[in-house]
C-alpha cells in the first residue's frame, strides 16, 4: 500500500509540473499576443497619421483650387456686369466716345 500512495504522489507531482509548464506556456502566450497587438496597433497608427497627412494636403490643395474658381467666377460676373451696362447705356443714347 506505501507503494501505491508512492506512485500517487509521484503522478502528483509530475501532474503538478505538467501544469506549470501549461501555465508558464499560457502566459508566454499571452504576452507574445500582447506584443504582436502592440505591433499591429503601432503601425495601425501610424498609417492613420499617414493618411491624415494625405488627406490634410488633398484638402488643402482643394481649397486653393476653390479659391482660385472663386476668383475667376467672381471675375467673370463683374466683367458681365460691366458688358451689360455698357449696353444698357448705349441702348439708352449715352456715348461717351473714345477715351
Amino acid at each position: 500500500m506505501a507503494d501505491s500512495i508512492e506512485v500517487v504522489q509521484e503522478k502528483t507531482k509530475s501532474l503538478d509540473g505538467s501544469v506549470r509548464e501549461l501555465k508558464d506556456g499560457v502566459r508566454d502566450l499571452e504576452r507574445r499576443v500582447r506584443e504582436i497587438e502592440m505591433e499591429k496597433i503601432e503601425e495601425l497608427r501610424r498609417k492613420l497619421l499617414a493618411l491624415e497627412g494625405r488627406t490634410s494636403s488633398f484638402e488643402s490643395a482643394h481649397d486653393d483650387n476653390k479659391e482660385k474658381w472663386s476668383m475667376a467666377l467672381n471675375f467673370v460676373v463683374q466683367l458681365m456686369w460691366v458688358v451689360t451696362a455698357s449696353f444698357v447705356l448705349t441702348k439708352l443714347g449715352f456715348n461717351m466716345g473714345p477715351l
